[in-house]
């Protein structure tokens, strides 16, 4: 029998477990999003997001890694001059 398929005795592998465990995380991160302050631009979904809900929708290929470094430098170009926090970048390529 496969180890990934449900057993007879109602149990289920362990891949299946961290596979709810990782859906579980997304959907409360998703749901837990901070709202951005009156008259300031929304915050992208994919920067609200904390490190085990990235981790988790990276692993389960709900976003992938470009997708999540793009939403990160455009949350710097949009937010950098105001605070001026990043004093030198690379350009995208």
């Amino acid at each position: 029998m496969d180890s990934d398929n449900n057993s007879n005795d109602g149990s289920i592998s362990r891949r299946a477990a961290l596979g709810l465990a990782a859906s579980a995380t997304m959907a409360a991160a998703v749901h837990a999003t901070p709202r951005p302050a009156r008259g300031a631009a929304p915050i992208n979904d994919i920067v609200a997001l904390d490190a085990t809900a990235l981790a988790a929708a990276i692993h389960t290929r709900k976003l992938s890694c470009v997708e999540v470094m793009t939403a990160y430098l455009d949350h710097i170009a949009e937010r950098n001059p105001q605070v001026n926090a990043i004093v030198a970048l690379q350009d995208r390529d």
